[in-house]
């Protein structure tokens, strides 16, 4: 707290980290993909609504959100969020391996371009896809997707795997 206020008084603003994350979201929880722009892996976690309508996590804040289009997922055919988020990073790292601009990874705002645009192709292609089919019996309800643009407070993964308010228990 004291080192944000220091800041503040001095003027000084850590650096930020742009990057782009797609949301799935759920009624009481968000599934999100990251494509890590400095290593290119993918990082997918889940977390509940946070009481505030942006996304926030880890020191990571929305700076835009756009949606994308809303999807029925066919539970009965084995069809879920994870599997929905998997074949969206296998389609947009092919997407993203295509591009020499990504793959040099010298402009990070481009890198973050490149991500958004995958995401909304593979996105497109995926509700174009699912369109024409008939609505299933055991379906779960529509959940809407975006792309989210945010700056992280460091580079690399979004989502922290320390643990520190839980002991290790293996």
């Amino acid at each position: 707290m004291f080192s944000r206020l220091l800041s503040q008084v001095s003027g000084t603003r850590r650096p930020r980290y742009p990057s782009a994350i797609l949301a799935l979201e759920g009624p009481q929880y968000m599934d999100v993909l990251h494509i890590i722009p400095e290593t290119r892996e993918t990082e997918k976690f889940g977390m509940s609504h946070p009481s505030r309508s942006t996304f926030y996590c880890d020191g990571t804040k929305e700076v835009h959100r756009e949606y994308l289009g809303s999807v029925v997922l066919y539970i009965g055919d084995g069809e879920d969020q994870t599997t929905l988020l998997d074949e969206i990073s296998r389609r947009a790292i092919a997407y993203l391996n295509k591009h020499s601009e990504f793959a040099s990874g010298k402009d990070a705002n481009r890198t973050v371009q490149l991500i958004e645009l995958a995401f909304r192709n593979v996105v497109c292609e995926l509700l174009e896809q699912k369109k024409g089919r008939s609505p299933p019996r055991n379906a779960a309800q529509e959940y809407p997707i975006f792309i989210i643009q945010v700056d992280r407070p460091k580079p690399g993964s979004i989502m922290s795997l320390n643990l520190t308010s839980f002991p290790r228990t293996w």
